[in-house]
């Protein structure tokens, strides 16, 4: 018996119709490129090697963001191999940035505008604290000093081209005397401490955490005239200046942008970050808190940034150069580059700048 031979009229399955089949090379086409383009990319990620960046940095409480930003690897995604190098003061670190390779640091406007003043090629990229008070005059009170203007005619200890420097002609100001009325001793950071302590000075210009540590180990003696809400000053990002602008600039902004999301985080958990940073500033997570109070930790460039750094370097021009003497102002804005914090987050840019269309 014979078997009916199939017809060629039976309709096709599914995976048998051209649409089908076209649908699946699409599809598996997608799929290779897709593939091909991740591991490429990943190979490059791979491959492509750390940018070194030396960071000048001085344990203090609104220095944090930048080592907050290390230890939890913010900067090696952004690809950078951050190098700390200590500094006592920020003058120095200052100084410090004409040595070869890629080279940052922080310090505070009184020093920026000194060392702009003297002429040091430097470049601002953002303001990466902002800090009210936190430095003091201190001063023995076994001396019979009870007022500030009773420091009239005493020793007075400084570290010059620092915001030791600069507070203490503010603050000379505010109580209506002379930067002559006393004797200004000047010395490095390190030793105002023990010179206080020894009797070389009768009271210091310094900051935190400096004075709370001169108070611990000498109870009951040291008073303060300071932290009256006055002072408002802050703590610059700031780079070499080379002739050529564009330079490095990729690099600063991948800095920037773990600066910010470091500051963010210490101010979304400072209990925490308090806890983590407290060894390496050298106090205790509860002085360390208690310093952050009077921080903000927004990373940010502003006209009030400009400001700041005009007046420091006005008052350090006019003070040791006195033929400056109603010359014009030092040219700041071109010490400032807004350009890595804009590609890095725009919004934190409130600075009316040439670089800015």
């Amino acid at each position: 018996m014979c078997q009916a031979l199939p017809s060629f009229n039976t309709p096709r399955s599914a995976a048998m119709r051209p649409g089908f089949m076209v649908t699946v090379v699409t599809v598996l086409v997608i799929v290779t490129v897709l593939g091909f383009l991740w591991l490429t990319g990943h190979l490059r990620q791979v491959k492509e090697p750390l940018i070194d960046v030396h960071f000048t940095l001085s344990p203090t409480p609104f220095n944090v963001t930048a080592r907050y930003a290390h230890d939890h690897g913010f900067f090696l995604e952004e690809g950078l191999n951050v190098i700390f190098e200590p500094t006592l003061t920020g003058y120095a670190g200052l100084r410090g940035l004409s040595q070869p390779g890629v080279r940052v640091t922080a310090a505070a406007e009184s020093a920026v505008g000194a060392a702009i003043a003297d002429g040091v090629p430097i470049k601002v990229l953002a303001s990466v604290a902002s800090i009210i008070d936190l430095v003091v005059i201190a001063y023995r009170k076994d001396l019979g000093i009870h007022r500030f203007q009773e420091l009239a005619g005493r020793r007075i200890g400084i570290a010059s081209r620092t915001t030791s420097d600069y507070y203490l002609d503010v603050m000379l100001e505010l109580k209506g005397m002379k930067r002559e009325s006393v004797t200004i001793v000047s010395m490095p950071l390190d030793e105002l401490g023990k010179a206080l302590k020894n009797g070389t000075v009768d009271a210091i210009s310094i900051w935190s955490p400096h004075y709370e540590r001169i108070r611990e180990e000498i109870p009951n003696t040291i008073g303060i005239f300071g932290n009256e809400g006055l002072y408002h000053w802050s703590w610059l990002l700031t780079v070499r200046d080379d002739d050529d602008d564009t330079l490095n600039r990729d690099t600063y902004t991948r800095l920037l942008r773990a600066m910010i999301r470091a500051g963010n985080a210490i101010q979304a958990r400072p209990k925490v970050a308090a806890d983590e940073l407290a060894p390496w500033v050298e106090t205790t997570p509860q002085i360390l808190l208690g310093m952050w109070s009077w921080c903000s930790f927004d990373v940010q460039l502003g006209q009030s940034v400009l400001l700041q750094i005009e007046n420091a370097a006005r008052w350090y021009q006019v003070r040791n150069f006195p033929d400056a003497q109603g010359s014009p102002s030092i040219d700041v804005l071109s010490a400032i580059d807004p350009v890595p914090l804009r590609l890095a987050d725009p919004i934190r840019v409130q600075l009316i700048h040439p670089a800015i269309p």
